[in-house]
């Protein structure tokens, strides 16, 4: 597990113009207390998170745990209570512990202390977190469910449960410590992470900085995340300290890939490989060609837990074609609501309809809101196999859509 230091970035000025004459005006940093009593204290950020949670950068961090769905607050462990939990659509989920970094005990624990958490938490099933978060929010119900349908739409209960079980059991968490002034030495944060190597974990360090606006200005703050450090996800490792870096020895047997420049290929997509070969081999051997063919034609092809089909039309908005599970299904939600975006939601409307007509006996269930519109068979994610089986079709069809989409921009 290799972690990644940042440099720090100094406060922020506001200019009311670029020009020359224009006055610099120094934004006010706000101070965190250790008191309950005070304004700006650690519950006071642990909120902020839980109701912001896209001040958090997780682009920077690892990009799979979005979108960052609000659980619960103060989740009890027998390590303690987590300050805040988060889960997304595909049952990944975010534990965030805040920290105001003065106390020289905090410094030295708080790392552990996160975790001891997963550690704990990689110990329960779905039920076990079910539980969990129904004595936290007094909730009842499948509340984990209810809160992702809530605020992701429609997502099959049957794959999200099965998705949050086998991510519990691999430990497979999003580790963020939040604070502000944090410098811990890397040496001791590497000391910890050794401990629970055998979770597959990722592990980020975020300093926040808080500043009130200029009195000239509508009352407001600006928010600067710093990512300070992240380690790559990797099953087993030894961490070794070297003049103040960090390394990590890899196993005999086992590929180690970390974050850098250009494409790259994680252990994730090593897994979504894994368990699409044992859910239909054919669908396994067929998507990789698929997958090139598509990037060869202009889609970027996100290739983590899922395998997300994005292009970017002349006006910049993004459309997705479709999103593939590692279940060999396919989910094509999402992409009347951009074409609506776009100026015209028939495109979307006729993607989608032509998705149906590869497939065979599918439709495209309008329900909701345009961005839940999407292609079911049985009402569920159709597979992706017949789509797959007609390649030149599938690829002809986004062809012809993204066309559409570009003379729509034009026009």
């Amino acid at each position: 597990m290799s972690l990644a230091p940042r440099q720090v970035i100094g406060s922020p000025i506001f200019l009311h113009s670029l020009d020359g004459d224009a006055a610099a005006l120094n934004l006010e940093k706000l101070t965190f207390m250790k008191d309950d009593v005070a304004v700006y204290n650690e519950a006071w950020l642990q909120r902020l998170l839980f109701t912001h949670p896209e001040i958090l950068p997780i682009d920077e961090i690892e990009p799979i745990f979005k979108p960052l769905i609000p659980i619960c607050r103060e989740l009890p462990t027998k390590a303690g209570p987590v300050d805040n939990v988060f889960i997304n659509s595909e049952g990944l989920i975010t534990l965030v512990e805040c920290k105001l970094w003065r106390n020289p005990d905090a410094r030295r624990d708080v790392v552990g202390q996160i975790l001891d958490y997963a550690k704990e938490i990689s110990a329960w099933n779905y039920e076990d977190l079910q539980e969990a978060v129904r004595k936290t929010t007094g909730s009842t119900g499948n509340v984990l469910y209810e809160i992702v349908t809530k605020n992701a739409g429609d997502v099959d209960e049957t794959t999200f449960v099965d998705s949050v079980t086998r991510h519990l059991k691999r430990g497979s968490f999003l580790l963020l410590i939040v604070g502000d002034g944090i410098r811990e030495g890397i040496e001791n944060i590497a000391n910890f992470l050794q401990r629970h190597a055998g979770l597959h974990f990722t592990f980020g360090l975020v300093e926040l900085g808080i500043f009130k606006m200029p009195a000239s200005l509508a009352p407001g703050y600006l928010i600067e995340p710093r990512v300070l450090a992240r380690t790559v996800e990797i099953e087993r490792a030894v961490i070794r300290v070297e003049n103040l870096s960090v390394s990590v020895e890899e196993p005999a047997g086992q590929v180690i890939t970390h974050r850098q420049a250009g494409s790259r290929k994680s252990i994730t997509e090593a897994e979504f490989f894994e368990e699409l070969e044992q859910a239909n081999p054919e669908i396994a051997e067929l998507l990789p060609t698929f997958l090139k063919q598509g990037e060869e034609l202009g889609l970027t092809v996100t290739k983590r837990k899922s395998m997300i089909l994005h292009w970017q039309d002349l006006n910049g908005i993004t459309h997705n074609f479709g999103t593939i599970f590692p279940s060999g299904t396919i989910r094509t939600n999402y992409f009347c609501h951009s074409a609506n975006e776009a100026g015209n939601i028939a495109i979307g409307e006729q993607y989608l309809g032509g998705i149906a007509r590869l497939l065979g006996q599918a439709t495209v269930r309008k329900k909701g809101n345009p961005w839940t519109w999407t292609v079911v068979q049985n009402g569920k994610d159709p597979s992706i196999l017949n789509l797959l089986r007609q390649s030149e079709k599938w690829l002809a069809l986004i062809e012809e859509t993204m066309r559409a989409l570009d003379e729509l921009a034009e026009a």
